[in-house]
């Protein structure tokens, strides 16, 4: 529960809303998500009530009553109130309320969570870390050690995921026959297949596409995969891959281009460069629900939304820390007691809105590091 203000530290808020107007944070209830900001020179107050231009309300608090939480910051700490927003004419309004509470940051981990820090500003002649570093975190969206990203992906704006993939990546939402398309679906696998064939041997370490022996009629999905097979020719690319979450049943494929001379043994890995994406799309294409923090200028962690063997994804404000491409930063992560240290190199930015999401490469990892997070990843053996 969070603490109440006394009444004469709620007379000092209050005169301090009136002479300073900070700038208010509101939020629909119990949309968290959805708010907007009044920023000084934007309301007045009038006794206990907080008065603006309606055309600021954004649509959806478009009612004649409107439950809400405005927040904002007293000396730096946060504060926080329910109220209702109402609107008349070209006006809206909301009271202060006689209960006023300190703002309680949300638990952002626990010990069954992973974590790490990432280290910026550091030498590169040296293999220490530096002083300067942000908290990482773990998403509970983003499931990490899940090499079929494509199962668990989740959007809130649709169009944005598909505009971000074709904007950064080498993905585009792929026009493809519906047999097909149901296929990928209902078995979550990717079609791939290099040579106009479906492959004997999986360049993957995982169970990722189909082979060539799945055609056998023992296969639940044989019959179906046939059907496929024989038409592989009129199709653009080599690589599809279903997107079992979107709202429609949606299917990706990777430019064939892409791959140029790629050997089949170096698919794996420059497929799982362009799976990343995925979940760096993802990450931009949610609603930012970050609650307005109980301190002013405290940095928020950075959210650890994929990690392998060979790259891990991170996403924040933009507000957070400047990552750009090319620059190298020392990643430390924690699974338990196990703490992995290693330099890595930003290999794409993604931006959208107030949000970043980077790709970034290990450069530094040690072998029993390496073997650690393949083996975690793709619940196999690295050999």
């Amino acid at each position: 529960m969070n603490e109440l203000l006394t009444g004469i530290q709620r007379d000092v808020v209050i005169q301090y809303l009136r002479t300073e107007l900070p700038t208010l944070t509101i939020s629909g209830v119990p949309q968290f998500d959805n708010t907007f900001k009044l920023d000084a020179g934007t309301y007045i107050i009038r006794e206990t009530v907080i008065i603006f231009p309606k055309n600021v309300v954004p649509l959806w608090l478009h009612e004649i009553k409107s439950e809400v939480l405005v927040s904002f910051y007293f000396n730096r700490r946060g504060l926080q109130f329910n109220s209702v927003l109402q609107t008349k004419g070209e006006s809206a309004a909301i009271g202060i309320a006689k209960e006023i509470a300190k703002t309680i940051d949300t638990e952002t981990f626990n010990v069954a969570t992973y974590n790490g820090k990432l280290f910026y500003n550091i030498d590169k002649r040296e293999t220490n870390k530096s002083e300067n570093f942000v908290a990482c975190v773990s998403n509970e969206l983003f499931p990490l050690f899940t090499p079929f990203v494509w199962q668990t992906v989740t959007f809130d704006d649709e169009i944005l995921f598909y505009s971000l993939l074709s904007r950064y990546s080498f993905l585009r939402e792929a026009d493809v026959p519906l047999d097909l398309a149901a296929l990928l679906h209902q078995t979550g696998k990717m079609l791939f297949f290099p040579g106009k064939r479906l492959p004997s041997v999986s360049p993957f370490p995982y169970g990722a596409c189909f082979l060539a022996r799945d055609l056998d009629n023992r296969s639940p999905f044989a019959d179906n995969l046939v059907r496929v097979r024989d038409n592989l020719h009129i199709l653009a690319d080599c690589v599809y891959v279903p997107i079992s979450k979107a709202p429609r049943a949606t299917v990706v494929s990777i430019d064939r281009s892409y791959f140029g001379q790629t050997r089949i043994e170096d698919y794996a890995q420059k497929c799982e460069f362009q799976l990343v994406y995925l979940t760096a799309a993802s990450f931009l294409a949610q609603y930012s629900k970050k609650d307005v923090g109980s301190v002013l200028g405290r940095v928020p962690p950075i959210d650890i939304l994929y990690i392998s063997d060979v790259f891990v994804c991170l996403g924040c404000e933009l507000s957070t820390i400047s990552l750009t491409e090319r620059q190298e930063y020392v990643f430390e992560f924690r699974a338990g007691i196990r703490v992995i240290t290693a330099r890595c190199i930003v290999i794409a930015v993604l931006v959208e809105n107030a949000r970043v999401a980077v790709i970034c490469r290990f450069e530094s990892l040690k072998p029993e590091d390496k073997r650690f997070l393949y083996e975690k990843h793709y619940d196999a053996m690295l050999r």
